[in-house]
């Protein structure tokens, strides 16, 4: 009690997530439902394949330029990258016969590029609804892009690490993780909904909430007539 108002403690908030519990769980299991059915129904999978390349600069190995420099292999990955991404490169990668279908710039919107921290190394990751189309788009990537990259810097040299392979496992959605998170978003929004109604909740309903609200000793109190028998007043004269 402090100035006329009742101050919830943590005590009595760990009693009330106790007594709430089944309703806690309850919010928890609907949760998981809600994340599972989603993640079944509404959200297709998708399947990611990767190709890696080392990247190096011919001109700066016969000028014995010190290329263990960070900022100069991060350059020369980056600059790289955007090659690959160029029009020029994913226009023959669809010319090929199993690729026609495609548009450059739909394998653009498949396609994440990015260099491997600290490194000379360059990751291509494709990412469809089809895992065998994924490893076929990388893998056409990796046939073009060595060569224009040539064609293009005079001095450029690429050599490819690991070619992709169709993955049976789909990258997205995480079944798992999304059923963990609905678990958690019903367990917190079940917490905030108990805890706030319970402060909210000023009703008096007996003797120890009128001295926790108002501070004032109790004269006496008027039995409730309709609760269980306890020998009382229902039972008089049995």
């Amino acid at each position: 009690m402090h100035q006329g108002y009742y101050i919830f403690n943590l005590k009595e908030a760990v009693q009330l997530i106790k007594q709430k519990m089944w309703f806690i769980l309850l919010l928890s299991f609907c949760g998981f439902l809600i994340a599972f059915g989603i993640t079944k129904v509404f959200l297709k999978p998708v399947y990611t394949s990767k190709v890696s390349f080392y990247v190096s600069n011919t001109e700066h190995l016969q000028n014995k330029i010190d290329f263990s420099d960070i900022n100069a292999a991060q350059k020369l990955a980056n600059t790289y990258s955007v090659i690959i991404q160029s029009d020029t490169v994913l226009s023959e990668v669809v010319s090929l016969s199993s690729l026609s279908h495609l548009t450059p710039l739909q394998i653009k919107r498949m396609m994440t590029v990015k260099s491997v921290s600290n490194t000379e190394v360059i990751e291509v990751h494709i990412t469809t609804r089809n895992p065998q189309l994924s490893a076929d788009v990388a893998n056409a990537i990796a046939s073009i892009a060595p060569s224009k990259i040539k064609e293009i810097t005079k001095t450029g040299d690429v050599e490819i690490i690991d070619k992709a392979v169709p993955n049976p496992f789909p990258s997205s959605p995480n079944l798992k993780f999304n059923c963990i998170l609905g678990v958690l978003a019903g367990m917190v929004l079940s917490f905030i909904f108990v805890i706030a109604k319970n402060i909210f909740d000023t009703r008096i309903r007996d003797e120890a909430d009128v001295k926790r609200y108002y501070d004032i000793p109790v004269l006496g109190s008027i039995p409730a007539f309709d609760a269980a028998p306890k020998g009382g007043y229902r039972n008089y004269g049995r």
